[in-house]
């Protein structure tokens, strides 16, 4: 079960009251006129409301609430209280549109009832205003309740369920209006307000994870951290195929300065991997020790350099210490045999004597 302690915000509250309107906005003044749908339970409060005849509030109320309140033992109850503020906004906006102001027929005249603009900026709205609700910690649908609870026990993932969902419902509306143009442009619609949710709850600057393979990491990972000034994480790895010790090197950094992290790779070490991979969220701090005390990188590039020379050096001195060392060795060997030599012509001369 979730925390049980309601921890609210009011920021957050605020954001979810317009979070609300904006949604309101989207599907009673600019898809509803159009006999579009939304999305999950508000798709199917829309179509409940067209057949009945009954204001849209009415089923937002009274088939989001229940799921909320039966999902609160898997989704917390700060999450439930979110969401119903963004639902009872959500559906007093619909009902102050509709039936005190009703601005839905006249909007939909400034548009000149064009479906396709009402599917995209409706569309558009409804995303604005689910993305709200999602990055201050609810939702205003209840359908999302219904993936966690029983998308499992189907054997479908929480987004086919609820594309599932929305299929039969899109289908049935076309059916009863019939019309194919209906379910096509609530598909345009929904899939308009999927791309502005990511948008709003992921951002619009995606942050980029750059990770490296390299044999040179101490240069590498000072570079990035004085260039760009964020922080490296170094890890030790093991090439498969080559059975070489090499260092990984993860770094997160935003778009813009990809291109100088290749920039320094090429400068420094052109021939390792890398691989630049998309990140939703980032949290905690850029960099985790003061670039004043680390090593720069021209200091541990001359480092490399002193290094590089002075084992050519050595490489270079190795052979002339081998050829001196065997040099003594031919000469006493010669010896030997002239003093053998001698002893011989010795040993004659006696031997004659």
């Amino acid at each position: 079960m979730k925390d049980s302690r309601v921890k609210l915000r009011a920021w957050n509250i605020i954001l979810l009251l317009v979070a609300g309107c904006i949604n309101a906005a989207g599907v009673v003044l600019l898809l509803s006129p159009a006999d579009l749908l939304d999305s999950g339970i508000s798709s199917l409060s829309m179509l409940l409301s067209r057949v009945t005849n009954l204001n849209i509030a009415l089923f937002l109320v009274v088939l989001n609430v229940p799921l909320f309140i039966f999902g609160i033992r898997k989704m917390g109850v700060t999450f439930i209280v979110y969401s119903l503020v963004a639902i009872a906004s959500y559906s007093l906006m619909a009902y102050v549109f509709s039936e005190i102001a009703h601005l839905n027929e006249k909007v939909y005249e400034l548009i000149s009832h064009d479906m396709l603009i009402a599917a995209l900026f409706g569309g558009f709205l409804s995303g604005v205003g689910s993305g709200l609700t999602i990055r201050q910690g609810g939702a205003i649908d209840g359908v999302e309740v219904l993936a966690v609870t029983f998308a499992k026990k189907i054997g479908l993932s929480v987004g086919q369920f609820v594309m599932a969902f929305n299929v039969i419902i899109y289908t049935v509306s076309s059916i009863i209006g019939k019309s194919l143009l209906i379910g096509l442009y609530s598909v345009v619609s929904y899939l308009v307000g999927l791309k502005v949710i990511d948008f709003i709850v992921d951002g619009f600057d995606k942050g980029k994870a750059c990770t490296i393979i390299t044999k040179n990491p101490d240069v590498l990972a000072a570079a990035l951290s004085e260039e760009l000034g964020r922080g490296v994480t170094v890890l030790d790895c093991k090439g498969y195929f080559s059975n070489e010790d090499m260092t990984m090197l993860y770094c997160v950094a935003n778009r813009f300065e990809i291109t100088r992290i290749k920039k320094l790779i090429s400068e420094i070490d052109p021939e390792s991997f890398v691989a630049v991979n998309e990140v939703s969220e980032v949290l905690g701090n850029r960099i985790k020790f003061s670039l004043n005390t680390a090593v720069k990188p021209k200091q541990l590039r001359k480092r490399a350099e002193e290094e590089n020379v002075s084992s050519a050096v050595s490489t270079e001195e190795k052979p002339s210490d081998k050829t001196q060392d065997k040099f003594p060795e031919t000469v006493t060997e010669d010896s030997v045999e002239s003093e053998k030599a001698k002893d011989d012509d010795t040993s004659k001369t006696q031997e004659k004597e």
